[in-house]
């Protein structure tokens, strides 16, 4: 908890103000826009009696007639409390307090319908409708008030020009509010379908406030950009390869997920022709949704402790790199609650899935860091790995008292694709004899290599 009067936050603000409290028809006219505003910016539009909710899909609304608010609702960083009726003047309420809040004012209803009041409390992360919840009744506990808001979906009228209003600048963080286990994991109508569904769902533990702000005020773009060292995409679990080593051995366990590629043709301007390898991008109609979910379930597999923030940013770079989102676009909003629902998930149901993924036939990779530093292309780098582990298990299983007939009939027994000609390319290399008429008696003296070619043939 802090007061920061430059904190701004996004939310979204009727087009006009009203100097009295709207009808309900009036409601549905009503025009409604994003910004991005700061707490004191917020309180001027209070004082002029302007409408505001959380944000939503769509950066404008013409009119709320038949606008689905719950299904296209986002996030909010302010939690609202209507204090309606009480016997408290203004000033006792805000006493009997444990968390102060942010703004407070009297509304349009005040006097006439008795004692009304509405506290705002402004958070520096933007909420989802679970948080939004979980928060809402734990700052509930002492306050006396109707029950009726605990839906991020909901609008509220600011008030008269000369409204009793206090604005304490204090802005929130999650960590701030003591939360309940009771209340943690009490059903709610809105979120009883999903723990039926998901009976061991936790709240998910926010570490990096820092970066969920810039997750919903950032675009992909940039925030793709802003955390590319933090949080690094990955789409295998290979371990990261000094860059003096050449190639990767491929453990039992590789899981890579799989991608689709399209070469595309470009003519160029002298007439040749240009192919460049392009992903296919997963289209509208195609489970887009579904592929997202999926492939952060395999995510998870390959590193269980994944942190939320990493598994989120790894879903982001899914989205901006391989899903077309022209048509029907998934919102920050369903990204994240992918993220979320996968990070509560039990693993183990899709074993199956994970199998699939399962499919890597070689037993190691070159390593493009050693290509990039020592500025060899991947072909020249392959074909000296092979040389190097052929001359490796060569070393390992060659018996010196044995002829080179049958030292090549074992190699060929323990499937070791080794010619004759590279038998004796070897033997020269290594001063070893490959004629023992006269040598019955020699021993196998050759040093095996440091390196234990073992694993990358077991691998």
């Amino acid at each position: 908890m802090y007061k920061n009067e430059k904190f701004s936050f996004k939310l979204m603000i009727s087009v006009n103000g009203y100097t009295e409290k709207p009808t309900s028809k009036d409601y549905n006219k009503i025009s409604f826009e994003e910004k991005e505003i700061t707490i004191s910016e917020l309180e001027q539009f209070i004082k002029q009696g302007y409408i505001f909710s959380c944000t939503y899909i769509d950066k404008e609304i013409k009119s709320l007639f038949g606008y689905k608010k719950k299904e296209r609702a986002l996030h909010t960083n302010i939690i609202v409390f209507d204090i309606d009726n009480t016997l408290l003047s203004f000033n006792e309420l805000l006493v009997t307090l444990k968390y102060q809040p942010s703004i407070a004012y009297t509304t349009f209803s005040h006097i006439t319908k008795g004692n009304r009041y509405r506290l705002l409390y402004i958070f520096n992360t933007p909420l989802n409708q679970n948080q939004y919840q979980i928060l809402y009744d734990n700052i509930i506990t002492n306050i006396e008030l109707d029950n009726h808001n605990r839906a991020i979906y909901q609008f509220y009228l600011g008030s008269y020009a000369n409204c009793k209003l206090i604005n304490n600048l204090i802005i929130y963080s999650y960590d701030d509010i003591s939360i309940s286990n009771s209340i943690k994991e009490k059903p709610t109508p809105y979120n009883i379908q999903l723990q039926m569904e998901k009976r061991d769902k936790v709240v998910v533990e926010i570490k990096d406030h820092e970066y969920i702000t810039n997750f919903w005020n950032l675009s992909h773009k940039d925030l793709i950009e802003k955390y590319r060292e933090k949080y690094p995409f990955f789409e295998n679990n290979l371990e990261e390869a000094n860059e003096d080593i050449p190639y990767i051995t491929i453990p039992e366990n590789y899981c890579c997920i799989k991608r689709y590629w399209f070469k595309e043709k470009t003519k160029l301007d002298n007439g040749n022709c240009v192919y460049s390898n392009r992903v296919c991008k997963i289209k509208d109609g195609n489970g887009r949704r579904k592929k997202l979910f999926l492939n952060a379930i395999v995510r998870k597999y390959m590193y269980p402790q994944i942190e939320f923030e990493h598994l989120l940013h790894c879903l982001a770079n899914e989205l901006y790199y391989y899903i077309n989102n022209s048509k029907d676009p998934i919102s920050k909003q369903e990204l994240y609650d992918i993220a979320e629902n996968v990070y509560n998930e039990n693993i183990d149901k899709y074993s199956a899935m994970i199998k699939q993924q399962q499919t890597e036939k070689r037993k190691w990779i070159i390593n493009p860091q050693y290509c990039i530093k020592y500025n060899l292309s991947a072909k020249t780098v392959r074909n000296m790995v092979k040389g190097k582990i052929n001359n490796e298990l060569i070393g390992l299983y060659y018996d010196c008292s044995k002829s080179l007939k049958e030292n090549l009939s074992t190699f060929k027994e323990l499937n070791l694709k080794v010619g004759k000609s590279k038998l004796y390319e070897w033997c020269k290399g290594n001063n070893i004899p490959t004629n023992i008429k006269n040598n019955q008696s020699t021993k196998n003296t050759v040093g095996l290599y440091l390196y234990n070619p073992i694993s990358a043939i077991a691998g």
